[in-house]
């Protein structure tokens, strides 16, 4: 079974990185559609999407009393009509978008599993509506539509609505789950002949970097439950108190990013650590290669080194892609480290990656002074 879900995954992968040609990409960002200041709920089979650029929301988004706008849809010819009081909007699949006077338009719809999908941006600069995408923010990503009816910018409204978005989101998320039906009494358990058991992957996350991205990773942690361990320099720490000491309220872990001068950095970050949250931490991540001499200085210290430089840091230098975070989950190995840079490029997918540890029950694990660390699971001392 592992075996074959390794090729199904592969086969997925090569997918993907062909979607990802310039001809065409297809984000895996969830979106949530906001209409002035209410966020709609996300719904299966019609959340919005960036494609080839462009980002498109299903037709029923207009179908808006707020809006004063209308659907009607033809399936059997394949056309939508987007209609106010005064003008409409109509789209052919395959043919022309025209309006009323019959102007035509270069933006099309398309139909994805026999829905149709209106480019939002264009719509909305057609019946004069507000128009906006957030998604560096402390609220997951949302478009958001308004008129005059709107009485928050987009900052104040995505500080205001953040905890309901999440809490629409984690609904959506237990909305793939089945419902449970009920079950005779399992008869005595039988032993499992050695061998046959699946191992289970344990998952263990740590983030580099400081700022906005940072903020918005450690919302999804909380989203989800789980728990890392954010490694930040002497400067990052001096630069960032507050949102350190809002990492280690939430029972996240802390640790300290040296260099090959390992106990002066040790001492100057742990000074300003203690400074900007009252705590102390002996985890240590090295932006060197390990050596028997560091690891040496590091035992007399009491200190822990938890991966040096050879760990691969996702999302730092390179576009980040979410199959590249899911195929170390797919490998017959009990244990996945994934070292994850806080970027714009990393932050694009993550959402699609902790939903997809949710969907297949991948299990988190702290990352802490008791457990094993990435260099003593790769024989490293």
């Amino acid at each position: 079974m592992k075996k074959i879900a390794f090729i199904i995954v592969c086969a997925i992968c090569v997918a993907i990185i062909l979607s990802l040609s310039p001809a065409g990409s297809a984000s895996d960002t969830y979106y949530f559609i906001v209409i002035n200041d209410r966020p709609e709920p996300l719904q299966k089979d019609s959340i919005p999407i960036e494609y080839n650029g462009v980002m498109y929301a299903p037709l029923s988004v207009f179908g808006s009393t707020v809006l004063k706008t209308y659907p009607i849809t033809d399936h059997k010819s394949r056309i939508a009509t987007i209609y106010s009081t005064s003008h409409f909007l109509r789209f052919q699949i395959g043919g022309d978008t025209r309006d009323d006077e019959n102007n035509a338009y270069s933006f099309k719809a398309i139909m994805i599993n026999q829905s149709f999908y209106v480019p939002v941006k264009e719509v909305c600069n057609f019946f004069g509506f507000g128009y906006s995408v957030v998604k560096e923010s402390v609220a997951p990503p949302f478009i958001r539509i308004t008129n005059s009816g709107a009485t928050l910018s987009d900052a104040a409204f995505a500080k205001a609505a953040a905890q309901k978005m999440q809490s629409l989101f984690s609904e959506f998320l237990n909305s793939f789950a089945p419902s449970p039906t009920p079950t005779p009494t399992p008869p005595p358990p039988t032993p499992t002949p050695s061998g046959t058991v699946q191992p289970e992957v344990s998952v263990y996350l740590s983030f580099f970097g400081a700022g906005e991205e940072t903020l918005r990773a450690l919302n999804l942690l909380s989203l989800y439950g789980d728990r890392a361990c954010f490694f930040f320099t002497p400067d990052e720490i001096r630069e960032n108190a507050g949102l350190v000491r809002r990492i280690s309220a939430l029972g996240h872990s802390i640790g300290l990013v040296c260099s090959e001068n390992l106990l002066e950095d040790y001492e100057t970050g742990s000074k300003l650590l203690f400074e900007a949250a009252r705590i102390k931490s002996v985890l240590i991540a090295l932006d060197c290669e390990y050596s028997w001499y560091l690891g040496e200085l590091a035992r007399e210290a009491g200190l822990i080194i938890w991966c040096d430089s050879g760990i691969r840091m996702y999302g730092r230098d390179s576009s980040l892609y979410l199959w590249q975070l899911t195929y170390p989950l797919s490998l017959e190995d009990e244990r996945a480290d994934l070292a994850i840079y806080c970027s714009e490029s990393s932050l694009s997918v993550l959402s699609g990656f902790f939903a997809y540890m949710y969907r297949n029950n991948f299990s988190v694990k702290p990352i802490n002074e008791i457990a094993e660390t990435y260099l003593n699971s790769n024989g490293v001392y």
